[in-house]
């Protein structure tokens, strides 16, 4: 695996929009090293004739409870904190600007 780099984490910090200061760069790579290291040793695992899933939940489980609706509310109640709305929608601000 590549090793974490300052650059590679400023440039990618720049991609997602963050800003990141010296400390919280420091952090994202300590935090890389671990995480690299974790997935190393995961590599390291003997999987030789084990069948590969496509799906965790291939079998058929009866853990899983079915969606059944328990609550709902009307939109008069959804729009009570709502700061801005229309009859029909919320209203947000803009939050992504290119």
């Amino acid at each position: 695996m590549e090793k974490i780099e300052i650059e590679l984490v400023k440039k990618l910090s720049k991609d997602l929009m963050l800003e990141l200061n010296d400390q919280e760069v420091r952090e994202v790579i300590e935090e890389g090293h671990l995480l690299m290291k974790s997935v190393a040793e995961l590599q390291a695992i003997d999987c030789q004739g084990i069948e590969p899933m496509s799906y965790p939940f291939e079998e058929e489980t009866q853990w899983l409870r079915d969606d059944v609706e328990n609550h709902r509310i009307d939109r008069e109640q959804a729009f009570i904190n709502a700061p801005r709305h229309d009859d029909e929608y919320f209203e947000i601000v803009k939050v992504v600007q290119k």
